[in-house]
């Protein structure tokens, strides 16, 4: 069914909708040859590829569960890598940091990480390989050429509690121990400030153009960012005694859900905010806050303070739980925020919305607006936004996934294309969405859940690289699963093929 009142969605977005359930729901292989997202023939013949990280701990350990964090290829490298949280109830701290490192045709690079389990996968932990590491965003910090990892660590003094940390990887994988060279041990900097007692954090972090890095992660009912320089060391002179706090106006919590450095070299954050005339507990708006480079609310920036607050409240005064995923920065200097709206009682849609470039103003014809949402099939009962990214042709690809029934047993990795202009773009699979219906689990009464959580737009090679995590496979856990998108069909000249 569609979960949005039909009454709600423009013409436009219904033909959409009917487009979608009737032509995006084949399986990978069925795209029309003369239709843009066809397989990737280059990337496993056109196929997934499925890693679950065996014998990394331990000979013949297999772990739980395996979610793909950043997908990376340095310009013009022979190798692709991705960065993945590994979880096993099993493994001492539960919890580690898994590098993959993978040939241009998705094949492992063997030469990575040779010392345990397969070639070309790696498990990391801190201080040791053999402790707790939770990783939460990912970045490749392009001056050094060095992938940054935000993550909850052990608390040195405490085992009970947690400390937030960025850490630095050389490229082989272990820990930089140029970088925040004073730590013990070297490699990462521990962040009291960012950090909160027993509970993990899910840390974010962006690299800030000229070396150094911001991270940020909810600490109570408030967001912490710090500014770390290019060797690791917390600016104290970043906001307060080296720590900037994000408190929405008129709000009981705020959370953070994207950091982004715009091209004025100003921080960007994205988050969600609780107004303090909830009520009933069910009421979260987006907002979008600029800072300035010295830690301080950009006042020309959003309506209030340096905020900007986008509400949807399509489903009703108790269903009004909308939560944001991305932000990313149009050329033109626009805005576009991406992220998820609750369109009744047990059903949300994908909204993306517009801001102009100085946060006061929604663009009423791009995306969705704050009015509706996208939905990626007619029959789905939910549909969910984890990431987005610019193709090189000013279009936008969203990764997520869709629900086919109430009960969290039948989840479907789905994509959505839109064009320059906020509108789907019809040129990817005749639609502008694709739904994999992957089925891997044992169970009959089960089909999986399956869910793309992150994606890399490889420009040269002319294809996007989607990672995200399958059910199924050894005990039905679940995998880390890539497959190779191509951006050009190599008929006709369409914007989207290398200059």
């Amino acid at each position: 069914m569609n979960v949005t009142p039909y009454s709600e969605i423009p013409m436009s977005r219904h033909m959409f909708l009917f487009a979608a359930a009737v032509f995006g729901a084949g399986l990978v292989g069925s795209t029309s040859s003369h239709a843009l997202g066809s397989p990737d023939p280059a990337f496993q013949a056109g196929g997934f590829r499925f890693d679950n990280f065996e014998d990394e701990y331990g000979l013949g350990y297999v772990p739980d569960t395996v979610s793909p964090r950043l997908v990376v290829r340095p310009m013009s490298s022979a190798t692709f890598t991705v960065v993945s949280s590994i979880y096993d109830i099993d493994m001492t701290g539960s919890f580690r940091l898994g590098l993959a490192r993978y040939h241009l045709d998705g094949s492992p690079d063997t030469s990575f990480n040779t010392g345990f389990g397969v070639g070309g996968l790696a498990m990391q932990g801190y201080p040791a390989r053999g402790d707790r590491f939770y990783p939460g965003e990912a970045v490749y910090e392009g001056i050094a050429g060095r992938l940054l990892v935000a993550g909850s660590v052990k608390n040195a003094d405490n085992p009970a509690d947690h400390d937030t940390v960025l850490c630095r990887l050389t490229a082989s994988g272990s820990w930089d121990v140029s970088w925040a060279a004073d730590a013990t041990p070297a490699g990462c900097r521990r962040l009291p400030a960012l950090s909160d007692g027993s509970s993990l954090q899910y840390a974010y972090v962006v690299a800030d153009g000229v070396g150094g890095a911001y991270v940020a992660a909810s600490v109570g009912n408030i967001v912490r960012i710090q500014h770390l320089d290019e060797n690791g060391d917390i600016d104290v002179g970043y906001g307060i005694g080296g720590v900037f706090t994000a408190q929405a106006p008129a709000a009981v919590a705020t959370t953070i859900s994207d950091l982004i450095v715009d091209n004025a070299g100003r921080l960007v954050v994205l988050g969600d905010a609780t107004p303090v005339d909830d009520g009933n507990g069910s009421n979260f708006d987006w907002y979008v806050l600029r800072v300035t480079s010295d830690g301080a609310e950009d006042q020309t920036f959003g309506s209030l303070n340096g905020y900007r607050k986008i509400g949807f409240d399509l489903g009703g005064v108790a269903n009004r739980y909308d939560w944001s995923s991305r932000v990313i920065e149009a050329p033109s200097g626009e805005l576009i925020v991406v992220g998820n709206a609750q369109t009744g009682s047990s059903s949300f849609g994908v909204g993306v919305v517009k801001l102009s470039s100085d946060g006061v103003s929604i663009d009423p014809t791009y995306g969705t607006a704050n009015t509706t949402t996208f939905d990626y099939t007619q029959v789905s009962t939910s549909s969910s936004a984890w990431n987005a990214a610019l193709l090189p042709d000013g279009g936008l690809m969203i990764v997520g996934n869709h629900e086919l029934n109430f009960d969290d047993q039948d989840r479907d990795p789905a994509l959505l294309v839109l064009d320059a202009q906020g509108e789907p773009d019809t040129r990817f699979w005749n639609s502008g969405v694709k739904v994999f219906p992957i089925d891997r689990t044992s169970a009959p009464e089960t089909h999986g859940r399956d869910y793309w959580q992150t994606l890399q737009v490889d420009a040269e090679r002319e294809r996007v690289i989607v990672a995200g995590r399958a059910e199924g496979g050894v005990d039905d856990d679940w995998q880390g699963m890539l497959a190779g998108i191509a951006l050009h069909d190599r008929l006709f000249k369409d914007g989207m093929e290398s200059p």
